[in-house]
């Protein structure tokens, strides 16, 4: 797990390539959870935003970009619409999970498609 200086190294990085001042973002983040080499970010709309590595597919943006360096919202089944409405999450070592009324998992899978799994 990576130490919150890491984490806030990254998030501020982000927020400087995407040009989003820190006064504005950090009253909109509520919590974060660092994984392997990856982020989650929940914001106080309950929106929940990634950014790291995405070998794995662990950011749940539906696509196979290997790094976003900014912060992308987290799509929702196959990549389409966004999670709105999260009430848990957490970000693994190369995966990411989250929950609002229905449970999902990023996750590469071994044999077949890398994708984003609905539980519930």
């Amino acid at each position: 797990m990576l130490s919150k200086k890491t984490i806030m190294i990254s998030i501020v990085l982000s927020l400087f390539i995407s040009n989003i001042s820190m006064a504005v973002m950090y009253k909109k983040v509520k919590s974060v959870s660092g994984g392997e080499y990856h982020s989650l970010v929940l914001m106080n709309d309950k929106t929940l935003w990634s950014c790291g590595d995405n070998s794995d597919w662990q950011l749940g943006l539906g696509d196979d970009v290997s790094s976003v360096y900014s912060l992308k919202q987290v799509r929702g089944e196959r990549g389409n619409g966004v999670l709105e409405n999260v009430a848990t999450y957490d970000a693994g070592m190369l995966h990411s999970l989250a929950a609002d009324s229905t449970l999902w998992a990023w996750i590469y899978k071994q044999f077949g498609d890398s994708c984003n799994y609905k539980y519930f």
